[in-house]
This record gives C-alpha cells, structure tokens and sequence, in this order.
C-alpha cells in the first residue's frame, strides 16, 4: 500500500499524464485533418491536405517525363525518381500515421481524456 507520500506523488502523476495527454490527442487531432480531411468527424479539407501534396507531386512528375516541365534533361533521371520518392513517403505516412491515431484514440479512452 502507498503512504500519504506516495499516492500525492501518484496522483500528482496522473494529472501531469491527463494534461500531457489532451495536448497529446489535439495533436492526433491535427494529425488526422491533414491525412483524411476531417476536423471532429466532418469533412474539412476535400481532397485532404495529404492527398492534395500527393497529387501536386504526381502532377509534377506526370510533367517532367511528358516534357511539359523545365527539367534538364541531365537533371531527370534523378529529380523524377525523388518526387516518386516523395510521393511514396507520404502514401506509407498515411498508412502508418493511420495506426498512431487509432493507439493514441484508445489512449484517451483508457484515461477518459
């Protein structure tokens, strides 16, 4: 069993871990709107800040291998596979950041934060 001491220093930890955690979940918040859009829910952003990056730089690269971009033609060979890269990056930060949201979700839950 605790003393005195010890369940004020433990409950002194769960407020800190409630306060942390609130500010931890309106990060998830933010998270989330720029992957799928939506802000408590309902739909914000359409297409999502995530899928709009994406297709700028998809349309960038449909550009510079149709020519339509000014791209040195020593410079495309490794400027197109960066963008494809780029384009990768955010496609798997979806997919994984989808992951961190549901945790971070049942984290909440846990504390009923």
């Amino acid at each position: 069993s605790l003393d005195g001491e010890g369940k004020a220093s433990f409950q002194a930890k769960l407020a800190e871990l409630q306060v942390r955690g609130v500010a931890i979940l309106q990060g998830t918040a933010k998270l989330g709107a720029l992957i799928d859009g939506k802000v408590n829910g309902e739909v914000v952003f359409n297409p999502s800040p995530l899928a709009s990056i994406t297709g700028e730089i998809n349309g960038i690269i449909s550009a510079g291998i149709s020519g339509d971009l000014n791209i040195p033609v020593g410079r495309i060979g490794c400027v197109i596979p960066a963008l494809k890269e780029a384009a990768n990056i955010l496609g798997a930060a979806a997919t994984e950041f989808g992951g961190t949201i549901q945790g971070q979700a049942s984290f909440a839950g846990v504390f009923n934060l």
